[in-house]
């Protein structure tokens, strides 16, 4: 994943640097309005450590000003028994085949040493689809850098939500968002893995920029670090992942605009940004976006 760094060579810039960025520091949080209608949009970070509390403060202002908090998907269905079977059957192979039957002997042996490094067997993922592994050890890599997804923003404010009693939404069913995970295994095996393996290693690295960038609200770089290498790298699963949900979303969001309500949409950063993110398509439809 190509990273994009600038470089202070002397102390007195990285002092003004420093004191303007507090003076302009945004956060990811959006008002959209129109028409004497307002809602906000809040770009998450789905896994995070408790270190990486409390949030921006626009979150908080944003939140205790809506009366309906809206997730991408049902906060409470996706962690589900049902749920975690039906996702089990898509990161897993339903047949006789085993990993090694699909990958090629160099792929197979990148991943084994990545393992062994980490003093994982390869064996424990014989029956795991390429995706699969993919998912899984992007998760256990986030777990060593102390990060869950009990602790993201998402699963944050689902819980402040019920313990406040504040209406509850989604944008799209637990079914659907397995289903656009289950179509990573339509990619290319050798492809899926060495992709992952690449971002693996320079996950430490790559999460701080990522993190920085987003608590900043600065669209740019997180375009930069996360948009972009979908979309030139995977431009299929950019446009089923992203483009496609942003469209459908957009269509949900629109009507919102029309009532007295006010919500709060949470979901991924990733969706808000670029020319086809969230903020791009609203601002073309004619509403005002104004960043907090």
């Amino acid at each position: 994943m190509k990273l994009f760094r600038s470089v202070i060579t002397r102390l007195i810039c990285l002092g003004l640097v420093l004191t303007s960025a507090q003076v302009i520091a945004k956060a990811p949080v959006w008002k959209v309005s129109k028409g004497g209608h307002h809602l906000y949009l809040g770009g998450t970070i789905h896994v995070l450590s408790q270190a990486d509390y409390p949030l921006p403060g626009a979150f908080k202002e944003a939140f205790g000003e809506s009366a309906k908090i809206i997730f991408e998907t049902d906060m409470a269905a996706i962690t589900s028994p049902e749920a975690q079977a039906k996702m089990r059957a898509v990161i897993m192979f339903q047949d006789q085949r085993k990993l090694h039957d699909v990958l090629s002997k160099s792929v197979y042996k990148q991943l084994e040493d990545f393992l062994a490094v980490r003093q994982i067997p390869i064996a424990n993922f014989s029956h795991f689809t390429p995706a699969g592994i993919s998912l899984t050890l992007t998760f256990v890599e986030l777990q060593r850098l102390g990060l869950t997804n009990t602790a993201g923003v998402d699963a944050y404010y689902s819980m402040r939500a019920k313990d406040e009693g504040k209406s509850i939404g989604m944008l799209e069913s637990v079914d659907e968002q397995i289903a656009f995970i289950a179509s990573m295994n339509n990619a290319d095996p050798d492809e899926m893995i060495s992709s992952s393996l690449r971002d693996l290693e320079d996950l430490d690295s790559t999460w701080k920029d990522i993190l920085s960038a987003w608590r900043s609200g600065n669209t740019k770089a997180l375009g930069e670090l996360t948009i972009a290498p979908m979309r030139d790298e995977f431009p299929e699963f950019y446009q089923l992942f992203l483009v496609k949900r942003n469209n459908a979303w957009i269509e949900k969001i629109k009507p919102m605009l029309n009532n007295q309500e006010i919500e709060f949409l949470l979901v991924g950063y990733a969706h808000m940004v670029g020319e086809d993110g969230l903020l791009a398509q609203l601002k073309e439809a004619g509403y005002t976006v104004d960043q907090m």
